[in-house]
């Protein structure tokens, strides 16, 4: 009950902040820049799932199997086993964004789509440290990440404009994403540590079976609900 109480107000302050940044932030950075900025990271959304392997579904299936045997080592080694995986993939999802922002997208910003790649990494290892918490029945934790994420945007990416641009909208972004790793990395330090490594596949190819299973199905749920970007940016040849 506690869980759901901080869950639900969590809710409430993120409709606010939504409502805040939707009714500020396009006015200050104008139709253009903003379309620019807004397609820069709905398409940046579809790497961070692609790199996610629908952590939240698999760990809230796996951790308490875990904790109800008593394997704490097991937990360990699961964790920090994944927590690695996941900054590789993370790495490789934040470069082929990368490529394709500015190769497919044709985003002139070089440091713009460097900034949001940089997000990209973040988001998805701070990601996985929330989904844990929420594995571990802590969801006013794992709320906190999307509440935490989504207020800072609504500070840092204007200041950021206000300061360099389209550039510096896009740096307070990926310094609003580095807070929320910080702060989910910092929740499930004792989780985590070199010892408790197995990267081996037999370790992990039941976790990352089911993983991508619920992945791809979160990636094309994404795709349809955040591609109205990319459609405009195609079908009209304006950020607009």
């Amino acid at each position: 009950l506690r869980n759901a109480g901080w869950i639900a107000a969590q809710r409430v302050l993120n409709v606010a902040g939504a409502t805040l940044f939707a009714v500020l932030v396009p006015r200050l950075l104008g139709p253009a820049v903003f379309g620019r900025y807004a397609l820069l990271v709905s398409v940046s959304m579809w790497f961070s799932l692609l790199s996610g392997l629908g952590a939240v579904s698999m760990l809230t299936r796996s951790v308490p199997r875990f904790q109800a045997a008593g394997d704490e080592a097991g937990l360990r080694t699961l964790a920090s086993s994944l927590a690695l995986l996941r900054a590789c993939t993370g790495a490789c999802s934040a470069a082929g964004f990368f490529l394709v922002a500015t190769l497919m997208l044709g985003e002139p910003d070089l440091g713009a789509a460097a900034f949001v790649a940089g997000a990209v990494l973040c988001r998805t290892i701070g990601n996985f440290g929330f989904a844990l918490l929420l594995g571990l029945n802590q969801a006013a934790r794992w709320g906190m990440g999307e509440l935490v994420r989504r207020w800072l945007a609504m500070v840092l990416v204007p200041a950021g404009f206000i300061a360099g641009g389209l550039q510096g909208a896009c740096a307070g972004l990926c310094a609003g994403e580095a807070v929320v790793l910080g702060l989910g990395l910092w929740w499930i330090r004792p989780f985590l540590g070199r010892a408790f490594l197995d990267m081996s596949r037999r370790h992990l190819s039941p976790f990352l079976r089911l993983g991508s299973l619920f992945g791809a199905a979160n990636l094309l749920m994404t795709i349809t609900q955040r591609s109205g970007e990319a459609v405009v940016r195609f079908a009209s040849g304006s950020y607009e």
